[in-house]
């Protein structure tokens, strides 16, 4: 549940709000769970000099398992020319550990109720603009994590063989992460019923974890993302959409792998008609905990509009 407000004054606008979630679990290898969290946050906008956007805020946490949290950020705009605009914000921000985190009850995975949140500072500056018209997004971040969670395996004894011990999260010190990200963007637009939009991106994170001892094995450096390289293509003529979403990554220690993804629909009066084909390369690949995603798949479907 939330509630929110905004108040519009000569100095700038005022925002306010809460909110409220519940959290529950009843799971053959997690047990039966529940906490609840609310959250009350505040936040001001302003012009500064006519043309500079100020937005300063706070959000407050309170977690039944973890108490009250205060988390503070702060966003600023500024116009280079008419085409072009700098972003530089700053910001405070946690993350509970979760019920998989807490309480997993696997052979080779055991969850630490004696976990502690992380908790984060992220620090990042972005510029937007139009060049031959193309729209380009240029975005340089870093986030500095203390009380980092990883699943790790540790040995007892110095050279024990870690194939036979389960994975356990700990709250493991620190991490800083470096990254940068570059998406253009091209839109064709050839007439009322027919448009053309061609996107290409690319991400990269640069993570300075811990230094491990030999005897640790980290599931965080296993699937940490590295390289991704992104490219999407949406094509709507009357009734018809097209669109294909492809991307290259590259994780830590894992080799690469490819995934393309389409749609096609079909839109007649309230009914939507689809049909979707995923992991075309059929990759077979694993995006975290060590499990082994769908290869190639098809679905067919409709969607109806009240």
């Amino acid at each position: 549940m939330e509630l929110n407000s905004r108040f519009t004054t000569d100095f700038g606008d005022l925002g306010i709000g809460v909110e409220y979630r519940d959290e529950q679990v009843n799971s053959n290898n997690l047990g039966k769970h529940f906490r609840s969290n609310i959250g009350t946050y505040l936040e001001y906008r302003t012009q500064l000099f006519s043309k500079v956007g100020l937005h300063l805020g706070a959000y407050g946490n309170y977690n039944t398992d973890y108490g009250w949290q205060i988390y503070p950020g702060m966003d600023m705009g500024f116009p280079l020319n008419k085409d072009w605009k700098l972003n530089v914000n700053v910001g405070a921000s946690q993350r509970i550990p979760s019920f998989t985190d807490l309480y997993l009850n696997q052979p080779m995975n055991k969850g630490n109720q004696q976990l502690n949140p992380e908790s984060a500072w992220q620090y990042e500056a972005s510029i937007q603009g139009k060049v031959a018209g193309l729209r380009l997004e240029g975005r340089y971040f870093y986030r500095e994590i203390t009380d980092f969670i990883d699943w790790i395996k540790q040995a007892h004894t110095p050279g024990e063989d870690l194939t036979d011990i389960p994975f356990q999260p700990y709250n493991f010190g620190s991490n800083k992460v470096h990254g940068y990200s570059i998406d253009l963007r091209k839109d064709f637009i050839f007439s009322t019923d027919q448009q053309l939009n061609l996107v290409v991106g690319y991400n990269h994170l640069n993570p300075k974890e811990m230094s491990y001892q030999e005897d640790v094995q980290s599931k965080y450096v296993l699937e940490s993302l590295k390289h991704q390289v992104l490219f999407r293509l949406s094509y709507r003529r009357s009734n018809w959409t097209f669109s294909s979403a492809n991307r290259w990554i590259e994780r830590e220690l894992n080799n690469p792998y490819f995934i393309s993804d389409l749609h096609l629909g079909y839109r007649y009066g309230k009914l939507d008609y689809y049909v979707e084909m995923s992991n075309l390369a059929n990759a077979q690949y694993v995006e975290s905990g060590a499990v082994l995603m769908p290869k190639r798949w098809f679905a067919v479907g409709a969607r109806f509009s009240l």
